[in-house]
């Protein structure tokens, strides 16, 4: 899925693939599907991410099963 973040609020370090760069409010980011990418917050972080095309139930299952693990 192809990602695009508008950072409203706060600062924070975005990586895509080999490229991180610093964000803050007005910074948008543009990623293309298939790249690794990461967002970390320095502050409160206040961000619209809009991704294309929309994930389905399928693309949700790794992150909901770490998230679960971590819990336990």
């Amino acid at each position: 899925m192809d990602l695009v973040l508008t950072v409203l609020e706060g600062h924070g370090l975005v990586v895509a693939g080999e490229k991180e760069g610093v964000v803050g409010p007005g910074s948008v980011v543009c990623v293309p599907a298939g790249t690794p990418r990461s967002v970390r917050a320095h502050t409160r972080l206040v961000a619209l991410a809009v991704v294309s095309p929309p994930p389905t139930a399928a693309d949700h299952v790794e992150v909901e099963a770490a998230l679960a693990e971590q819990a336990a």
